[in-house]
């Protein structure tokens, strides 16, 4: 799927609470830049049109259209949309990630067939000593 594609599906489905019919699929459309205090949640977040900014204590986080944050731990941050506006908003996609009992639970173990696979992908991560991890493509 085209990024164009992807921006027409999130604009035709956006709510303004952010939910979906579908139970941890969220879809988020703002036009405001305006900076908001929040908890992250356990999220892989897809900027599909704009740009956003998170601040976690003194790490600066970017992200923009066809990239993707992953927070893998609940932190406080102050985040505000760098490019969102009334004729042009930012469009986003994200997925809450289970809780790390919940994912225990759904774990392949060594001799299901998803254990056998390998993984692989392309894109860059970005680790920091904070717990979170940036994931571009």
């Amino acid at each position: 799927m085209m990024l164009e594609e992807l921006r027409t599906l999130l604009e035709r489905h956006a709510r303004a609470d952010g939910t979906t019919a579908i139970e941890h699929v969220l879809v988020g459309r703002e036009e405001s830049q305006a900076p908001h205090a929040s908890m992250t949640g356990t999220v892989m977040a897809l900027i599909a049109q704009g740009a956003k900014r998170l601040a976690l204590g003194d790490y600066v986080y970017e992200y923009r259209a066809g990239q993707y944050l992953v927070a893998s731990v609940d932190l406080p941050v102050t985040g505000h949309f760098t490019k969102a506006t009334a004729e042009r908003p930012a469009l986003g996609f994200g997925l809450r990630l289970l809780d790390q009992p919940s994912a225990r639970s759904v774990s392949p173990t060594a001799n299901s067939p998803m254990s056998q696979k390998p993984c692989s992908g392309s894109g860059r991560i970005t680790e920091s000593r904070s717990g979170w991890t940036t994931w571009r493509s």
